[in-house]
């Protein structure tokens, strides 16, 4: 899940950089619309190192929470008593 997340991010962070590399596209751009993009590639490229870091340290984490910290044994024991004409029937 997070590989998908990860190619998610990488390609529009690639579309991203296209639209911001283009001369021409720039002057489209009004200045705070083009501080938006230059923002949003800031962030997904934040969320992308997030991403690979996780991608790293998550399945430690998961062994982690689940490890067999200590047995326990308790003994069990099961124990009948039944009535001295309960055992008289079944033996005759």
């Amino acid at each position: 899940m997070i590989d998908t997340r990860i190619k998610e991010v990488t390609k529009r962070l690639a579309e991203l950089s296209k639209i911001n590399d283009k001369p021409l596209q720039l002057s489209l751009f009004d200045e705070q619309e083009q501080e938006q993009v230059d923002d949003d590639i800031r962030f997904l490229e934040a969320r992308l190192l997030a991403l690979q870091k996780e991608r790293e340290t998550r399945p430690d984490e998961i062994k982690r929470k689940y490890k067999l910290r200590t047995l326990r044994v308790f003994p069990l024991a099961v124990e009948f008593i039944l009535s001295a004409s309960l055992v008289g029937k079944e033996a005759e």
